[in-house]
């Protein structure tokens, strides 16, 4: 991470242009396309080890078919506060404390609940297939092409630690989800 004031973030904003976008707090998955079609939702686990979670897969809103043979996107399993507020909260009456919590409560049932479709799937990156490894904005339009929610994102020609720490404030009592 780079902290503000520090040389390494000064060199870093010396280059541009920049891709800035929200951190969703959520659960990450890989979704793994295989023939076209959507075959597993992979948790990251503990980094070694991931979890198969692949029984949400019927209740997911992204594509389940897309154009490319081989795709594995990284999305983020995450929800509204207003979501979490209506369904999960256990301050309400749900089961759970965050909305962080409720996302990877639900999948780790690993079934496709009438709850799995009230979370949002929010296309981060694209891990394997076209466009991997290009410029996320080149990601995030091909992403969407397929019908994917993508991450909000902006491109900016430059950008000063000024600038940046006002766009994360803005976006953190703008944002609908928690990021």
């Amino acid at each position: 991470k780079l902290k503000p004031g520090s040389s390494g973030l000064l060199a870093f904003l010396g280059k541009g242009p920049f891709v800035v976008s929200d951190k969703e707090d959520g659960i990450s998955l890989e979704l793994v396309y295989e023939n076209h079609v959507l075959t597993r939702a992979l948790q990251r686990g503990d980094g070694k080890i991931g979890t198969d979670s692949s029984g949400v897969i019927p209740a997911l809103k992204v594509p389940h078919r897309v154009k490319a043979s081989e795709l594995i996107v990284r999305i983020e399993f995450t929800m509204t506060k207003q979501t979490f507020d209506r369904h999960f909260n256990s301050e309400r009456g749900g089961q759970y404390d965050t909305a962080r919590n409720g996302a990877g409560g639900l999948l780790n049932r690993n079934e496709p609940t009438q709850a799995i479709s009230k979370i949002k799937c929010i296309a981060h990156e694209i891990m394997r297939g076209p466009f991997a490894r290009k410029a996320p904005s080149k990601q995030f339009a091909y992403l969407k092409s397929l019908g994917f929610d993508v991450v909000p994102h902006k491109v900016y020609p430059t950008l000063s630690e000024k600038v940046l720490s006002n766009l994360l404030s803005l976006r953190k009592a703008r944002s609908k989800r928690e990021i």
